[in-house]
């Protein structure tokens, strides 16, 4: 039996679409209760992955069907390609058979490493030889979905329009049912198989109750049924992870691939506290070459993509617009490629913005990771922004230290026209218009166009653009020939539209959160028209995009509902107005006072105000004397406070329970307030502790300060709580004696009374004892003689209240704290 070694990324998606969002795929019960690939021809015989030191490679086997099934599903006859190819030239650092997983076939498909056939490469498990980048692929796979834990009908959806489904299953042959091959686990150990979904039926029977999916294994067509076998609806980790390649390019139409990141996604980043990020990578055109398809990753579901193309970058600033193209909407994601055809030749620039729902974004990117990945990492090529216009380099050091973009060019050298073109939509309802645009390039003087099965028109001859519609479901294979004095080129996109009996409307966002007196963009994608309700807070009820205003505090729901000729869906979002924070600004400032814990605060819909002053930034952002905050944004969302110089001269803030940055001016009123009156600021306190601290900074006692919070990271928001001392405080409350200080003891602590303490390593023949309440106050002072370094002495607090107080011991040359607690 083989074994089985499957393995995970080292990173995690995660499917954030609401649950209650509708599926656009059709419901249980317009899909039949049985569908089997077998019976309809769309899927290859079951293979043999061989034993032993072959256990990794389940992954490329349920890859590699997963692709000979597409081929199948969209016209092309039964294809043997290698399984020995990827498991052997994917470029990453895990060894043959040790295992793989969709990314790592993302990376070897998407730079157009294969597949290959089988004939030229056949599978072999004693290979110490292996054959990569020597054959021509047998066709293109440039894209991937990925999709952890989708639902029922999405995957039944997906095998009815694409062909078998790439999934992953904890595999336990003691499991099987040989009596009529059906498989069900119920526990919660991790995936550790690779196989592909190629149907179900509603009423099979299992050890997991009444339905099953039906897979195709790679262990041979002796193993179960035929190297096929049904897993239970119940099972509880099949298809946790799951992944199809539904882009299926001719050789044709591309050879050459602009691109730093030949291994594609080894890893993501984050902005979590923005909605969009910014990415810019740098090419060079060799000669004059025409730019086909700009190619990304996408790690958020419901990703809008913003495409430009600048011919120069330099001071931080991008000029010569060249092309670009907005409101890409990525419902899926997985490595998705645009078309953008642009004639280039020397330097040129790709920006992609990413917008997302409220909930932070991410960027998938290649970087090092030890025992998975080893990329080359290059210099000057690659930057990222959270605004735009504030670019960092993703390899500042130029030593591997840091990462590459998921940023491709496709591109094919000019040599006449190219047939180019694009859909104003990918998906539609049945008998609704696509219309199809020819991408100007070259001189064309004739086009002949073939929009697929149940187009109507089927064919059209002229540049167009040419509004067509369907009358059958599936996907569409649309192909163009063009000539001109120049030439003739062909391009056929296979299973280029999807058409369905119903349409899916998308929000980005499904909860705003808007300070009253603001405004709320809001878009909607997937129709053709969309009508808005209640109209009362918006500027207008129809289009794709409106504004929405609320008049008063308080939670507006609006649904949009969009209409594509008879199909139509709706989609929601709830807007939270709230009233501006009472200390958004710094004449709204509060006065707090030491004595523990004096806020506890929500930075939501706390603003910048104009010309608030703010640190600097920089990456010494860790240290409070350096008075800076980390390169991340700058001042977004603060609130203020203020207090006065406690008598012992030391005031110590600490937050706790979100990432914040903190400074502290010197003004006698808000209005003086500036940079110059800056005295301390932290970000960042530890690698730990992103909540910001600032301990034990020098003040005038009866001085009045100001204290800017802010969220970090580019504007975190959150709830956070404020403490505020008069003496110094740390990581532990309060810190421990510094190096070579006194070493200051008190026992018993906690105590009741009398409290004694023992001094060591004093270096003044006199100390000076102080007992500070919480609030900063001086209760006792007390002086002592000391021979040897040594001092004992006790410390009456009968007179006093049970509660922490502290000491503080000063030699004249060092200083040493100490809590106690008084029972």
């Amino acid at each position: 039996m083989p074994q089985t070694t499957y393995q995970q990324a080292p990173f995690r998606l995660i499917n954030n679409v609401p649950d209650t969002k509708s599926s656009p795929y059709k419901s249980d019960a317009e899909l039949p209760a049985k569908y089997d690939l077998r019976d309809v021809g769309l899927v290859t015989p079951a293979r043999d992955q061989g034993n032993g030191s072959a256990g990794g490679n389940c992954a490329s086997f349920a890859v590699i069907g997963s692709l000979e099934s597409c081929r199948l599903k969209t016209g092309f006859s039964e294809t043997d390609l290698s399984e020995q190819n990827l498991s052997g030239c994917h470029g990453y650092e895990w060894a043959y058979g040790a295992g793989s997983n969709p990314y790592i076939a993302t990376a070897y498909l998407g730079r157009l490493s294969g597949p290959v056939l089988e004939s030229q490469d056949p599978y072999n498990t004693s290979a110490t030889e292996f054959f990569c980048d020597q054959y021509e692929p047998a066709a293109g796979f440039p894209e991937a979905r990925w999709l952890p834990s989708v639902d029922k009908e999405t995957l039944k959806g997906l095998v009815l329009d694409y062909g078998a489904v790439y999934t992953t299953i904890y595999m336990d042959p003691a499991l099987l049912n040989t009596g009529n091959h059906s498989y069900y686990y119920d526990g919660s150990v991790a995936t550790n198989h690779s196989v592909l979904l190629c149907g179900w039926d509603d009423n099979y029977i299992t050890d997991g109750g009444t339905g099953a999916w039906i897979a195709k294994n790679s262990w041979d067509t002796t193993w179960a049924d035929q190297g096929f076998f049904y897993v239970s609806y119940e099972d509880t980790r099949f298809a946790d992870e799951a992944a199809y390649f539904p882009v299926h390019w001719d050789l044709e139409e591309t050879d050459t691939i602009f691109m730093h990141d030949r291994l594609c996604v080894t890893n993501i980043i984050g902005y979590p506290n923005d909605e969009e990020a910014f990415g810019l990578a740098r090419f060079t055109a060799p000669d004059e070459m025409l730019i086909t398809h700009i190619g990304a990753a996408v790690a958020d579901p419901n990703t809008v993509l913003d495409i430009e193309i600048y011919g120069d970058f330099s001071d931080q600033m991008l000029s010569g617009l060249l092309a670009g193209k907005k409101d890409v909407l990525i419902r899926q994601m997985g490595y998705h490629t645009i078309e953008m055809p642009l004639s280039v030749n020397g330097d040129f620039y790709v920006k992609i913005r990413r917008r997302t729902e409220d909930k932070g974004t991410v960027i998938p990117i290649e970087q090092p990771i030890e025992g998975y990945a080893d990329p080359i990492i290059e210099s000057d090529v690659n930057w990222v922004s959270n605004n735009g216009t504030d670019w960092l380099s993703t390899n500042p050091s130029g030593q591997d230290s840091g990462y590459n973009l998921t940023i491709r060019a496709y591109a094919k050298m000019v040599a006449g026209p190219r047939a180019l073109f694009e859909a104003d939509k990918r998906e539609a309802c049945l008998n609704a218009g696509i219309t199809y645009t020819f991408l100007e390039n070259r001189d064309v003087s004739s086009w002949m166009w073939d929009f697929g099965e149940g187009a109507s028109p089927a064919t059209a001859s002229g540049a167009g653009p040419h509004t067509v519609q369907y009358s059958s479901e599936g996907t569409k294979t649309v192909r163009l020939i063009v000539s001109g004095p120049e030439g003739a080129d062909t391009v056929v996109r296979h299973g280029y539209v999807r058409i369905s009996p119903a349409i899916d409307i998308v929000l980005v966002d499904s909860e705003v959160e808007i300070a009253l007196g603001e405004s709320a963009d809001l878009e909607a994608f997937g129709a053709d028209q969309y009508i808005w309700v209640p109209g009362t807070i918006l500027d207008h009820y129809a289009g794709q995009r409106v504004t929405a205003t609320p008049t008063s505090p308080g939670e507006y729901k609006i649904i949009v509902t969009g209409y594509q000729d008879i199909c139509f869906d709706q989609d929601t979002v709830v807007i939270y107005a709230g009233s501006q924070l009472l200390n958004d600004d710094m004449c709204d400032a509060m006065l707090i006072t030491p004595g523990g814990l004096v806020a506890t605060h929500s930075n939501h819909l706390a603003t910048a105000e104009p010309g608030e002053p703010a640190p600097d930034e920089s990456e010494d952002c860790y240290s409070q004397t350096a008075k800076t905050w980390c390169i991340e944004g700058g001042v977004q969302n603060s609130l203020w406070y203020y207090f006065y110089g406690p008598q012992t001269g030391i005031a110590s803030l600490r937050s706790t329970g979100m990432d914040n940055q903190m400074a502290i001016y010197r003004a006698d009123t808000c209005t003086e307030i500036q940079k110059l009156d800056l005295i301390a600021a932290n970000d960042d306190y530890s690698p730990t502790e992103l909540a910001a601290t600032l301990e034990a900074v020098n003040v005038i006692p009866g001085a009045k300060y100001f204290l800017q919070i802010d969220g970090s990271y580019g504007g975190a928001q959150g709830t956070y709580e404020l403490y505020f001392y008069a003496y110094p405080v740390g990581l532990d409350e309060i810190h421990a004696p510094l190096p070579g200080g006194p070493v200051l003891q008190v026992y018993p602590n906690p105590g009741r009374d009398i409290f004694n303490i023992l001094v060591e390593g004093v270096q003044s023949p006199k100390v000076d004892i102080i007992l500070y309440n919480t609030s900063g106050q001086a209760m006792q002072r007390k002086s002592f003689s000391v021979s040897d370094g040594r001092l004992s002495a006790r410390m009456d607090l009968s007179g006093y209240g049970s509660g922490i107080y502290h000491l503080l011991l000063m030699d004249g040359k060092q200083v040493a704290n100490q809590r106690i607690m008084k029972e």
